[in-house]
């Protein structure tokens, strides 16, 4: 429950400051299409690759290894 929440409150800072950005760094005229893009593209294949990722370590190597994995992206990823 406490890793969820924390996922949660790192989800609600990342989202805006993300969004923020990229209108800052795009013409006024694409940022419709660059923030469908971004939502589209960016967010939903990571959410499809950690499923896959995360299935494929559970039945290949365990329960703990999913976490393991999950670590080792979070790690990575600062």
């Amino acid at each position: 429950l406490v890793s969820a929440v924390l996922f949660e409150i790192g989800l609600v800072t990342y989202s805006p400051a993300a969004l923020a950005l990229l209108s800052d760094s795009v013409p006024s005229e694409r940022q419709g299409s660059a923030m469908g893009l971004y939502g589209g593209i960016c967010e939903n294949t990571g959410i499809m690759a950690g499923a896959f990722s995360g299935g494929f370590a559970w039945n290949i190597f365990g329960p703990r290894a999913t976490f393991l994995l999950g670590s080792l992206v979070c790690i990575g990823s600062c």
